[in-house]
């Protein structure tokens, strides 16, 4: 008996849910002010997008930027730039299946180094 073109795609869906695998960010060390920063992630589906965001009124999150839309690189570059009053911002990438991850808030220094004043 031939398997069929149906049992093959059956086949390989399931080998295709057994590989995925969560999104784990590797965030920056250290985000200064109007520096490059590197975020980078692993696991997950391609393309990715990847935003950054601060925490606004209430705790809602306020979108700062999008690093990346439909990459299909696990990493993306992002020169630090926020609105005045931002001290701190988090990440989030988003893959092809709507898996979705997040940093914790990290601090942004100044370009001497040292914290934003609040």
């Amino acid at each position: 008996m031939v398997p069929s073109l149906f049992t093959f795609s059956l086949l390989f869906l399931c080998v295709g849910c057994a590989l995925a695998v969560d999104i784990t960010i590797i965030p920056p060390l250290v985000l200064i002010s109007g520096s490059p920063a590197v975020l980078a992630w692993v696991g997950g589906t391609p393309p990715y997008s990847a935003q950054v965001f601060t925490s606004g009124l209430l705790g809602l999150p306020i979108l700062i930027d999008t690093i990346a839309t439909a990459s299909l690189l696990p990493a993306a570059e992002w020169t630090v730039s926020v609105p005045d009053g931002v001290t701190s911002v988090f990440f989030v990438v988003e893959d092809a299946v709507l898996d979705i991850a997040q940093t914790d808030s990290i601090p942004i220094q100044s370009g001497l180094g040292l914290p934003l004043a609040k």
